[in-house]
C-alpha cells in the first residue's frame, strides 16, 4: 500500500472543534487552537446534525478562521476575509445531517488557528442537535509528518 503510506506522510488530521450540542439562538463558539507549523494549506470539515426528532431544525453556521503567533485567546484576528457557511434544515427526521467542506490556503497564515462560529439554531419541537470539526493540513513542508 505504497498510496496510503505516502498519504500519511504528507497530512495530519486534528480536532478544530469538539462535538457541541447546540441550543436554540444564537450560536457563538470557538473551536480549538491549532499548531498548523509545517503545514501550508487545510481542509476544514464542519459537520451538523439533528440528534432528535423535531417539528422543524434550522441551523444556520457561518465559521471564520482566526490565526495568531501564540495561543493567547485574545490576540487572535481573522485570517480570511471570506468564510464559509452551512444551512441545515431536517423536518421530523432524527439523524439528518449536513456537512461543508473548504479548502483553505495557509501560506500567509500565522502558527496557531482557528475556526469562530457564528449563527443561529432555530427548532420547535424538542429538537437537539450537534456540531463538530476537523482539519486536515496538508502540504507538509516535510515528510513524513509526526502525527
Amino acid at each position: 500500500m505504497p498510496s496510503r503510506r505516502k498519504l500519511i506522510e504528507q497530512v495530519k488530521v486534528v480536532e478544530a472543534l469538539a462535538s457541541v450540542r447546540l441550543t436554540p439562538g444564537a450560536i457563538t463558539q470557538n473551536g480549538t487552537v491549532v499548531d498548523r507549523k509545517g503545514f501550508l494549506s487545510c481542509k476544514a470539515i464542519l459537520n451538523v446534525g439533528i440528534t432528535t426528532s423535531a417539528s422543524t431544525a434550522n441551523q444556520d453556521i457561518e465559521a471564520v478562521l482566526y490565526h495568531n503567533t501564540t495561543t493567547a485567546a485574545a490576540s487572535f484576528s481573522a485570517y480570511l476575509t471570506a468564510s464559509f457557511s452551512l444551512l441545515v434544515t431536517a423536518a421530523d427526521t432524527a439523524g439528518a445531517s449536513a456537512s461543508s467542506v473548504d479548502e483553505l490556503d495557509l501560506s500567509g497564515a500565522a502558527r496557531y488557528i482557528q475556526l469562530h462560529f457564528t449563527g443561529t439554531n432555530t427548532t420547535t419541537g424538542g429538537v437537539s442537535a450537534s456540531m463538530a470539526a476537523v482539519f486536515i493540513l496538508g502540504d507538509a513542508i516535510n515528510e513524513p509528518v509526526s502525527q
